[in-house]
């Protein structure tokens, strides 16, 4: 006992100690292998992910930009059909107050109540 005590070890303790070892290492290169093969298996995945969430972020700022133009199209349409009527009302005023009291008095016969 007094060899234990003085920290040697015996030579079943270091087979024994050499065995589990190993077996640690085994393990370990094993998880080493099942991690690299997941990797592998896993990277592209992301990756295709990645370049398919590109993708569609660029296709609707695509898409965002063609609707902010077609806003602006039609913002200009407005403006100028409010430039029209205008440019009308003032050109023919009596005209206009006939027409506007004959689409009053049809939309009042139409949805009045009965």
């Amino acid at each position: 006992m007094k060899e234990k005590e003085s920290g040697s070890i015996s030579a079943a303790e270091q087979a024994t100690g050499g065995a589990v070892t190993g077996g640690v290492d085994r393990i370990v290169s094993g998880a080493h292998r099942g991690i690299d093969a997941a990797a592998g298996v896993v990277h592209p995945a992301v990756d295709r992910a990645a370049f398919s969430a590109h993708r569609a972020v660029e296709n609707a700022d695509e898409l965002a930009g063609h609707a902010g133009q077609a806003l602006d199209g039609a913002a200009v349409k407005g403006e100028e059909l409010v430039s029209i009527g205008t440019g009308y009302v003032r050109e023919h005023p009596l005209l206009t107050m006939a027409l506007a009291a004959t689409a009053g008095y049809a939309l009042s016969r139409l949805f009045g109540s009965r």
